[in-house]
């Protein structure tokens, strides 16, 4: 394995741990609200890294998908497209957090967040699958 391929494949390994950890936060905000007070101490831990979890994620996104066009022609296109649509899905995601204050209603940005997240997610699934 050359060392661009290292490189790529770890850079994705971190985005998708990091991936795994908003997924999780996600789940255990769902369980705290259903009644399962054991997982309101979790995902306020999980909370605090939430951000930082999300630009870990971007950064290291862009750069699998900027040093794996290398091997683009034994992937094809379709992978790519998916791909590049997770990561920008990813980035708007985090764009809603920022610009929460111009939405006029003060939960409107969330939808937006949990929308472009979920396409995010189904496009990154989508890029797995035809990327093996």
């Amino acid at each position: 394995m050359e060392t661009i391929e290292r490189i790529y494949t770890i850079a994705a390994f971190i985005a998708l741990g990091s991936l795994l950890g908003l997924v999780i936060k996600y789940i255990t905000r769902r369980l705290a609200e259903k009644g399962f007070k054991r997982f309101r101490s979790v995902d306020l831990k999980l909370m605090r890294v939430h951000k930082h979890a999300a630009f870990v994620l971007i950064i290291f996104g862009t750069l699998h998908g900027v040093l794996s066009f290398s091997k683009f022609s034994e992937f094809g296109l379709i992978p790519y497209v998916l791909g590049t649509i997770s990561l920008l899905s990813s980035i708007i995601s985090a764009g809603c957090f920022y610009i929460k204050k111009k939405f006029k209603e003060t939960k409107r940005w969330i939808v937006y967040h949990r929308i472009s997240a979920l396409v995010a997610l189904a496009t990154l699934i989508g890029h797995i699958a035809l990327s093996r």
